[in-house]
């Protein structure tokens, strides 16, 4: 699609990301413009930081890489799309975070309890941790290594399918819908596979 140049936002070629057919030459400005419900789309690979607050949004990913850290924080849901990955750091504060695209490393700030509701639908995501509570609904992909230093939550639906090839919940427990014990939830390898 045409991108529309807007000076106030990028210069011809100089586009990161867009909005429809508007571009911007930062990651971060297309988050603060995009409206609530909004989708922004990567136009190029991008290694700006961003983060989003209080608003629906959906990163379409497109097919290229986000090597910068994105940060979700207050209400809403982040949700990313698009093939490509995310190579840098997730961070998810509160509020959602929906993935369908493959990540490197996904933090959930888990010091309140529950604050962000993480779901996994799809990709290959080689680390998904927290250093408090972690709560995590898995719909499909692959989870590398799967970690929380606190209290750590799987709600799973049997008839999907995922992989989670090591979790380590340093003393948390796991709940299931199945009925999982300790040392399983923390070494079983190829779990569910």
């Amino acid at each position: 699609s045409t991108i529309t140049y807007d000076s106030r936002n990028c210069n011809t070629g100089g586009c990161v990301a867009q909005i429809g057919s508007t571009g911007y030459d930062t990651l971060q400005r297309a988050f603060d413009y995009v409206g609530n419900g909004g989708t922004v789309t990567l136009a190029a690979n991008n290694s700006g930081a961003a983060s989003v607050s209080d608003k629906n949004v959906t990163l379409n990913l497109n097919g290229k890489t986000q090597s910068g850290s994105v940060t979700k924080n207050g209400s809403g849901t982040l949700t990313i799309t698009g093939g490509g990955s995310v190579t840098s750091t997730i961070n998810c504060v509160n509020g959602g975070l929906s993935l369908y695209s493959s990540t490197s490393e996904v933090y959930v700030d888990g010091s309140n309890h529950w604050n962000c509701n993480l779901v996994v639908n799809d990709g290959t995501h080689q680390k998904i941790g927290s250093w408090g509570t972690l709560r995590l609904t898995v719909y499909g992909g692959t989870i590398k290594t799967l970690y929380s230093y606190g209290v750590h939550e799987i709600v799973n639906h049997p008839a999907a399918y995922y992989r989670i090839e090591y979790a380590d919940t340093w003393g948390g427990k796991c709940n299931t819908n199945d009925e999982i014990n300790q040392d399983r939830c923390r070494y079983y390898y190829n779990w569910w596979s």
